[in-house]
């Protein structure tokens, strides 16, 4: 019986021990993403949501004189901590921790730099490219929606 007792008190400890290793490998984890967030610029990508989601209170009359409220329940929502606490889990999935140190070595680099700068440009610019597109070629989509249109009214079952 005895030794039994000590063999689940050996088992027990064992448990106990992986979990405290697994708990540390996941808070070095967390930590990777969290120096990842902070380095790509993360604290901004919420104030950035909040210009945007301003900008739509803006140029909504009905909504525009409460762009007060809306500013205040962003404040709020955002300052408790959950938008990153997210942001980081979903960087802790995507990434292993090994992947995150890469990331973030990277990003220390010059090169790393320069894409953290030029990388947002970039992409605004490339927005404004398909936006232009778009518009150039609004008259074609016009002529395959109204087609289309015709289409699948002439397809549909007549009614009785």
């Amino acid at each position: 019986m005895k030794l039994m007792h000590r063999w689940m008190l050996a088992v027990g400890a064992a448990v106990l021990l992986s979990a405290q290793g697994a708990l540390a490998q996941d808070a070095k984890h967390m930590e990777a993403a969290g120096e990842l967030f902070s380095l790509v610029g993360g604290a901004k990508l919420a104030e950035q949501g909040a210009q945007g989601m301003m900008s739509m209170v803006r140029n909504n009359p009905e909504l525009a004189p409460y762009e007060d409220v809306f500013r205040a329940w962003h404040t709020k929502i955002f300052a408790e901590g959950e938008f990153e606490q997210q942001i980081l889990e979903l960087y802790a999935k995507a990434f292993s921790e090994q992947e995150l140190r890469g990331l973030i070595e990277f990003y220390k680099s010059p090169l790393g730099a320069k894409a953290l700068e030029q990388m947002p440009i970039l992409t605004r610019q490339g927005m404004g490219i398909g936006e232009r597109l778009a518009e150039k070629h609004a008259g074609v989509l016009q002529e395959m929606l109204a087609k289309a249109k015709k289409e699948r009214e002439a397809a549909k079952p007549q009614s009785q």
